[in-house]
């Protein structure tokens, strides 16, 4: 179906965006890769979105401008794919009409209910579930946090969270009732309780008094007993209730949890306690039941059953635990809204800060494809790690992902964002030498160069130069290391038809070959002696418009070699695929003479084996 996305974000007057300063994101309809130093503004986009979509939050003004108040508001405009036009949805903290709030938004519900909101401050939460030696018991986490809007399986519009709240309250008004029936000439304190004598009598009153609307003479304090009898049950009833939706839907998500920590290739596999997480009430003296809510979180890793997973797993492994189970629940909720053509927003601000490169990238994968532009999801992803941004910017398609950067800069006494969407360094090269900055160019080249040589250190599984801080490795380490490495593609495969008409084949050994051939690092090692140094210090040198274009193109040249080894790693070379083809070719030439010469020959073996090939050449 036809869906609407986000075209632009527009932030004005909130939290850390001042008056004076109108902010817009221009998403077009992509996912949002955003660099961010610490203070510069990302946690108020993240907090704009939220609680835009939150009914009934307060609208938080921005306090620091010196600009006289102004009307602040978050809006989201979107890009006109049905057939009629979808207004703006806007958050606006109005002087004259106060808030106006997009509750009645035609998007609104669906957007609320199917986007997801995770910062690194609730990866710690997760992290801390436990300090004190015990079972990791992540009961409130789940049901106050990702399932707070998530709705029931068993019951539609009732959500995990609000359910879990009229229970509390619920609890809390019985164990209010008080020990005694308040007597019957005080109506106002029995409608208080809830408590009517009359329903309450035993058989043998009520048939007394079944002529009468007179209660007559009965034991009032038997029928208050049954009546606080029968609001325990009650309440364990909806105890019970709220533990088959949530054991159903923990089951589903155990299942698609599971399968992205399988794609984080992390060894793990989680599973939840097996008993109720809710006990049942035991009476109105009964004052601990809160705190005995438990849901307890065991990890399966390396043979060993571990309960307490903060005790034993590293700060990588519990941040891809919670995250795997926060994607399962959004993944989720948000299939019970597929006919919907709302947007669907995931926004992640610095979740990724204690997980490990080898965790990083299948995250990035997993994303474009659980969370797509052709499902309807619009992944807004933040980091501050500048050398993350990096390398994620080389792996996520340009043409799914905006990329912007995000500064924090002084204007008289406040502070504002300056946001700059981001493009690659060697355009930026080429914008520079056409201006005639030449210097700048030679910087932006050389950025390309060290994240190019950088990042194909992780593609090829290299091991890095060994120091205690990755940053302080020069960039000659690398490249010095990279000029000499070897690869090799899968072995070919010969085959023919012998004598006696049956198929032989035998292995064709591809030799290896170096990774950069050595015109290009002659290239290359010419860009660095001649260009990038002298021109990225203060030395004075001749410089020419076609060397520098020269070495745009050997950068260009060295992505595209280390792209197409990366991706032939694991298939066969090309020029033995020629052979192969040029093989099958001959194959069938030669079946065709034998059943010529024999008309009864089954050549069904023949055409077994020739479409295994074509399958395997062509990995089908």
């Amino acid at each position: 179906m036809s869906r609407s996305m986000i075209q632009q974000i527009t932030i004005h007057d909130f939290r850390g965006f001042p008056g004076d300063c109108i902010s817009s994101l221009q998403l077009r309809g992509k996912h949002l890769l955003l660099y961010g130093e610490n203070g510069s503004g990302k946690s108020t986009i993240f907090h704009a979105l939220k609680d835009m979509l939150r009914d009934g939050t307060a609208f938080t003004k921005n306090i620091f401008s010196d600009a006289p108040p102004t009307s602040g508001q978050v809006a989201l405009d979107f890009i006109e794919t049905l057939p009629d036009r979808v207004e703006p949805m806007l958050w606006m903290n109005d002087l004259s009409e106060g808030l106006i709030h997009p509750v009645g938004h035609r998007y609104f519900v669906t957007m609320a209910r199917t986007s997801g909101f995770l910062d690194y401050r609730a990866i710690l939460r997760f992290h801390t579930a436990s300090d004190k030696g015990e079972e990791m018991n992540i009961f409130s986490l789940l049901v106050s946090g990702l399932l707070a809007n998530v709705e029931y399986p068993t019951e539609a519009e009732l959500t995990f969270d609000s359910e879990w709240q009229k229970l509390k309250q619920s609890v809390v008004k019985y164990r209010a009732l008080p020990d005694q029936s308040p007597p019957l000439n005080k109506p106002e304190e029995l409608d208080k309780i809830g408590f009517d004598p009359p329903l309450w009598r035993s058989e043998e009153e009520q048939s007394a008094d079944e002529d009468t609307d007179d209660i007559g003479d009965y034991d009032l304090s038997a029928a208050y007993e049954r009546f606080c009898e029968n609001e325990l049950q009650e309440r364990n009833l909806g105890i019970e209730r709220f533990n088959t939706a949530l054991q159903l839907r923990l089951q589903e998500i155990l299942g698609k949890a599971n399968d992205y920590l399988n794609r984080f290739d992390t060894g793990m596999k989680i599973s939840f306690s097996s008993t109720a997480p809710l006990p049942s009430l035991q009476g109105r003296t009964h004052s601990s039941w809160v705190e005995e809510a438990k849901l307890n979180l065991s990890v399966q890793f390396q043979m060993q059953n571990i309960s307490r997973p903060e005790s034993f797993l590293n700060e990588a492994r519990l941040t891809a635990i919670a995250l795997a189970i926060y994607l399962a629940v959004l993944k989720l909720e948000a299939s019970s809204a597929s006919n919907n053509p709302s947007p669907r927003l995931l926004v992640l601000d610095d979740v990724l800060i204690g997980m490990d490169m080898s965790n990083r990238l299948p995250l990035l994968k997993l994303l474009e494809s659980e969370f797509s532009l052709a499902d309807g999801w619009q992944v807004l992803l933040f980091t501050y790690d500048r050398a993350w941004f990096d390398i994620a910017r080389q792996r996520l398609n340009p043409d799914n992902w905006v990329r912007y950067e995000m500064f924090s800069c002084r204007f008289g006494n406040a502070e504002r964002p300056l946001l700059k969407e981001d493009d690659d360094h060697l355009f930026r090269a080429l914008v520079f030498l056409e201006a005639g900055e030449v210097k700048a160019a030679a910087v932006h080249l050389r950025t390309k160069f060290e994240i190019v040589v950088k990042s194909a250190f992780n593609d090829l599984k290299l091991d890095m130069p060994y120091t205690y801080s990755y940053n302080k490795v020069p960039i000659s380490n690398f490249w010095g290391r990279l000029k000499g490495e070897t690869w090799k593609c899968k072995n070919g495969v010969g085959f023919a038809i012998d004598s006696k008409g049956k198929i032989r084949t035998w292995t064709i050994s591809v030799a290896s070959e170096v990774v950069i051939p050595s015109e290009l690092v002659a290239r290359i090692d010419h860009a660095i002696s001649w260009i990038w140094n002298p021109l990225s210090h203060s030395q004075v040198i001749e410089h020419y418009r076609t060397e520098i274009e020269e070495a745009i193109s050997a950068v260009e040249a060295l992505e595209a070699r280390i792209r197409f080894v990366v991706n032939s790693q694991n298939t066969t070379h090309p020029k033995h695929q020629i052979i192969e083809i040029l093989n099958i070719i001959a194959l069938q030439k030669e079946i065709q003479i034998v059943v010529e010469a024999n008309s009864k020959a089954d050549i069904s073996a023949f055409e077994t084996e020739i479409n295994a090939r074509v399958a395997a050449l062509y990995g089908l």
